[in-house]
């Protein structure tokens, strides 16, 4: 939150604040005054005051300094826990494991991983004692920047060290689940009853994900069963990463099941929930049922996005609806959705297998008026088009500007190309392609 012109005035005046509102002049009641400011993430203030402090002579110890550092972490400013962390020896302040466990779950919130396990090392050469909180948030800060060799490593070290508790179990799933090391982290999820570690919410939701990112679909329903069986509760993310795997493999009844049941249990369903009953409703070609859960999103007030769009009417244009894919394509205007290569592609395609070149060229030309990215398989969903639109002469052009965007023409390219010149019997073009795609190597054959 930026600083309102209250917060702005206040602050320039001073160690007027501290007196104004009668604050005592102790350690303890200023760290409590900078704590306040900073979990109403109202920081700037919070560090003038601070800075107050020391000129009005506010006598500091280890405890205010740690509640300092923790506050200003707490508000994601780890530039400064840093470096009030770093001035606490010129300041008289022997930094304890409480100060440096704050800086570094400071520097785990902020993704700065090596700065976090510098701070673990350095503690081990102070000879301060490294606790659970220690290792837990290290591994925290690992997994949050797919360090997942770190993270295991120092998992290792904690169950020679001390016991490993859900913070650190969690963690270090997820961190194995978002390398697609998915066996190892079941197996850690598995093991954490031999550790008196609890099983909750969070563990297997880092378990499910570590399913869902490996495809591995069954294995996340047996983890969802799981859960009921030793009664964990089961939340938004949990059923969205079940959904989202099986999405890719199973059928789609099923994942549809999941759906029914989120609503059954009063669990929010949320824009992920809907996008992955669409994709698997899609690779299904089951078009009416993508098409009504993506008008039941609105119904819902569940915000539409670009995937949830995207896949929607790629459902339609594996069936050739072309006239739904370009609706829907208007409606992102209307909703000011962005659109991506991904969404024009399936529009185009969805012309293309309509036989409505007029539809698709427009969609490609909108497409780098927007300066989005136009492919390879953009220009050959076009060239098709043209070809049975019986337009030869545009396809001619379709494939020189793949050549002159520095694309790579493909069989499919020639092919469609070809198919066009033939249906109007332009036989010198014909035989030119055919000896153009010799000459890249792509030989004669078109199928």
């Amino acid at each position: 939150m930026a600083p309102t012109q209250h917060d702005m005035a206040v602050a320039s005046t001073g160690g007027t604040l501290l007196k104004e509102q009668r604050v005592e002049s102790s350690a303890v009641a200023h760290a409590r005054l900078i704590s306040a400011y900073s979990q109403d993430r109202r920081w700037l203030l919070a560090f003038d005051i601070l800075s107050e402090g020391k000129l009005v002579q506010v006598q500091q110890n280890t405890f205010s300094r740690n509640g300092c550092i923790s506050a200003f972490g707490n508000a994601d400013q780890w530039k400064i826990a840093l470096k009030l962390f770093s001035e606490m020896p010129a300041d008289g302040l022997q930094p304890n494991c409480i100060s440096y466990n704050s800086c570094i779950s400071a520097h785990s919130k902020a993704g700065q991983w090596q700065v976090a396990l510098s701070l673990m090392v350095m503690m081990k050469t102070v000879k301060v004692d490294r606790d659970v909180f220690t290792l837990s948030t290290s591994i925290s800060a690992c997994e949050k920047s797919l360090q997942w060799q770190w993270a295991l490593n120092l998992y290792r070290e904690m169950c020679i060290c001390t016991q490993p508790n859900t913070v650190a179990c969690s963690a270090c799933i997820s961190a194995l689940g978002r390398a697609g090391r998915w066996q190892p982290a079941l197996a850690l999820l598995a093991g954490m009853a031999s550790l008196a570690a609890q099983k909750d919410t969070i563990a297997y939701a880092a378990g499910i994900s570590a399913c869902e990112k490996a495809g591995e679909w069954q294995s996340a329903i047996v983890l969802m069963a799981d859960m009921v069986r030793y009664t964990v509760r089961k939340n938004t993310i949990t059923y969205n990463a079940c959904i989202s795997a099986m999405s890719k493999g199973a059928p789609w009844p099923l994942v549809l099941d999941l759906l029914a049941e989120m609503a059954a249990f009063k669990v929010v369903k949320n824009v992920i929930s809907y996008s992955a009953c669409i994709s698997a409703s899609e690779k299904a070609l089951h078009w009416e049922l993508a098409l009504a859960l993506f008008r039941e999103m609105a119904s819902c007030k569940v915000q539409h996005s670009t995937v949830a769009c995207s896949a929607t009417i790629s459902a339609c244009e594996k069936v050739g609806h072309w006239k739904f894919a370009l609706l829907l394509l208007s409606e992102m205007s209307e909703m000011t959705i962005s659109k991506n290569t991904i969404t024009y592609s399936a529009g185009i395609s969805a012309c293309e297998k309509g036989w409505r070149w007029e539809q698709a060229l427009a969609l490609m030309r909108e497409m780098q008026q927007e300066d989005i990215a136009t492919d390879t398989i953009v220009y050959n969903a076009c060239i098709s088009a043209c070809h049975h639109g019986l337009n030869w002469t545009l396809a001619l052009v379709l494939l020189e500007e793949i050549s002159a965007k520095s694309l790579s023409r493909t069989r499919m390219s020639y092919g469609a190309c070809i198919g066009a010149c033939a249906k109007e019997a332009q036989w010198q073009h014909v035989m030119c392609l055919m000896n153009e795609m010799v000459g890249n190597s792509l030989g004669r054959d078109l199928t």
